[in-house]
């Protein structure tokens, strides 16, 4: 059983309230452990005082996953590091007026009317029913590097399939980019047998098809290391190095899964290669422990006291536990 010590709670906060320099906290590790577990604890703030908690993408419930991998979308990650801030002061909110404060990056928001959401160049001015009022969210897309359209922040649209550094670009079904990190995982953006992807490092490969394949290399783990063939070249991602020993390359995962197309390792089963350190819980399941919610992550239950959030305390609901009592009397 790990808990994360409170200084480091309150480190996290004071960073996410700072916006003089750019900050990532979604690099994998510790670091983005505890910012899976508050995303979570800032939904249920904003869900309490009755807001959409759509409005923000990195509130959403689809962005709500409990790892400690580095992020590698482009969107996710983008909302990340823009959002970092009001992230900060949803947590810190004492009242449902100090987050919708929150969620205009520090500014009291304006009254309006109802409407739907519009844009003014690359600026979304989004009416906020919360708390008994209705109040104006302005959210400058741009610090999301995104566009503003159709309502919402959206990623730029898209010219063609390319590398931006070690970043893959490619076009949704929308014609909007979706963007890949290979770099933040230690591969390359560049061309291998099926175009432009994320590649290794390493020497030049091939996936091995028998023993007698000199230059063939089988998916598996070396020690915490996952190596395999990716784009031609050896790929080698270390699980442990990437989330401060949490998670690690898993033999027994490889060995149940010896025919996994490479591509597939990379964008669908990272979570199952890179498996978690951890054995006292399955990731995600939520509990009680007192007034604090115990949020498990990487197989290890990961503790924050709700009225360090200014919640009264934890309660387990149908849908999982969660901190309750907002705003507090």
């Amino acid at each position: 059983m790990r808990r994360l010590p409170w200084i480091v709670t309150m480190a996290a906060l004071a960073l996410a309230a700072c916006d003089e320099e750019i900050v990532d906290p979604g690099r994998g590790g510790s670091q983005t452990a505890l910012l899976r577990a508050e995303a979570y604890v800032a939904w249920t703030k904003l869900a309490a005082c009755g807001g959409d908690t759509a409005l923000i993408g990195l509130l959403a419930p689809d962005y709500l996953s409990f790892d400690s991998l580095p992020i590698t979308d482009g969107r996710e990650s983008g909302m990340v590091i823009g959002g970092n801030r009001f992230l900060g002061e949803v947590l810190s909110a004492r009242t449902c007026s100090d987050v919708l404060t929150g969620i205009n990056y520090g500014v009291e928001p304006a009254s309006c009317a109802t409407a739907e959401p519009e844009c003014t160049g690359d600026t979304l001015n989004t009416c906020q029913s919360i708390d008994g009022r209705n109040a104006l969210i302005v959210t400058d897309c741009s610090r999301f590097d995104m566009t503003c359209g159709s309502g919402t922040c959206r990623m730029p649209a898209c010219d063609g399939t390319a590398c931006d550094g070690d970043v893959l670009v490619t076009c949704g079904e929308d014609g909007r980019q979706t963007r890949f990190d290979c770099g933040i995982l230690g591969l390359a953006c560049g061309r291998g047998g099926d175009g432009l992807q994320c590649v290794g490092r390493g020497k030049s490969c091939s996936v091995r098809k028998d023993a007698n394949d000199e230059t063939g290399i089988a998916a598996g783990c070396d020690q915490n290391t996952l190596v395999w063939c990716l784009g031609g070249r050896e790929a080698r991602i270390d699980c442990a190095g990437l989330t401060d020993g949490r998670r690690a390359c898993s033999y027994d995962w490889f060995n149940k899964n010896p025919d996994v197309a490479p591509d597939d390792i990379l964008t669908r089963f990272m979570t199952k290669a890179c498996a978690p350190v951890g054995t006292d819980c399955e990731d995600g399941l939520m509990l009680c422990d007192g007034k604090d919610i115990k949020i498990c992550i990487d197989g290890f239950f990961e503790y924050l006291d709700c009225r360090g959030y200014r919640f009264d305390t934890c309660r387990v609901t149908a849908d999982g536990a969660r901190c309750e009592g907002f705003p507090r009397p």
